[in-house]
């Protein structure tokens, strides 16, 4: 079931990069101002920070922590199925290293390689409306995306890139994944 739900993931992802790699294409072709107030702003670099810091733990092979981010339910970018977080879901998703085991692969390598993209829900209904109502994004969440490699030539770390992309939510004081 697992593998169903990662395999779905990689495929809405492979089109949300190409969805994003063309928005991204063309606002770099479009003078802009500067309009978002300090908030957003904090609030970005926060929900990156946390995103960081769950990628930071699949190389420290934490999963304890990883999961202790997930919310008590977990909604599928692929199938928009939600997943009620139990102890079984979390023996499965331990047991799944999304990273490569082929080489050795590290934090440090991670950041040398890959890009980091975090969208608040505003501009990901603008960039990918149908993924924006598929997920059920709300005012306030977040889309992070640390699986884009800098260059077709960047060494990949991933197996399985999918477990780098999620939408978070604040919480109370704490993000919480929402999906995956």
């Amino acid at each position: 079931m697992l593998r169903n739900f990662f395999l779905l993931l990689c495929v809405f992802c492979a089109l949300s990069t190409l969805s994003a790699q063309r928005s991204k294409t063309d606002l770099s072709n479009k003078s802009t101002t500067k309009t978002e107030t300090p908030a957003p702003d904090r609030a970005k670099r926060d929900a990156l920070t946390f995103g960081m810091s769950v990628i930071e733990a699949y190389f420290r092979r934490d999963c304890d922590y990883v999961w202790s981010k997930f919310g008590t339910t977990v909604m599928s970018f692929e199938s928009g199925q939600i997943f009620n977080v139990t102890p079984d879901l979390k023996t499965e998703f331990c047991n799944e290293n999304p990273l490569r085991t082929d080489i050795r692969v590290s934090f440090a390598l991670y950041q040398e390689n890959y890009n980091q993209t975090v969208l608040s829900s505003a501009e990901m209904l603008a960039q990918s409306p149908q993924a924006y109502q598929q997920l059920q994004m709300q005012a306030g969440d977040y889309f992070f995306n640390g699986s884009q490699r800098k260059s077709s030539t960047s060494t990949s770390v991933f197996r399985a890139s999918d477990a780098a992309r999620f939408i978070i939510r604040k919480s109370g004081t704490s993000w919480v994944i929402i999906a995956i």
